[in-house]
């Protein structure tokens, strides 16, 4: 999460990097979130083998990551900066 929002702040013209990043911040949020749900409810095991053993992988705590990392101020700037990517920061913002 910190290099996606980090090249988003140092390249704040590259609309086609504002747009992608704005997309991964959206999928890597809602995805973790919608796996934790499904954990929770038994439908599916979310660890994965780590070097032998297995690790639980990170879930809701993706949203909490991007917003501590300041990803909100990051894609309410970028909506009212660029009209290629304000629809994709909007749904980064809604999920």
């Amino acid at each position: 999460p910190m290099e996606v929002l980090t090249a988003m702040r140092q390249l704040p013209n590259v609309v086609p990097l504002q747009r992608q990043g704005a997309l991964a911040v959206r999928n890597i949020s809602s995805r973790l979130i919608k796996m934790a749900e499904a954990e929770q409810s038994g439908k599916v095991d979310t660890s994965i083998s780590v070097g032998g053993g297995t690790e639980a992988i990170p879930s809701v705590e993706a949203r909490d990551t991007f917003l501590d990392l300041g990803a909100e101020s990051v894609l309410r700037d970028i909506a009212g900066k660029h009209q290629g990517s304000v629809d994709e920061a909007y749904a980064a913002l809604r999920d």
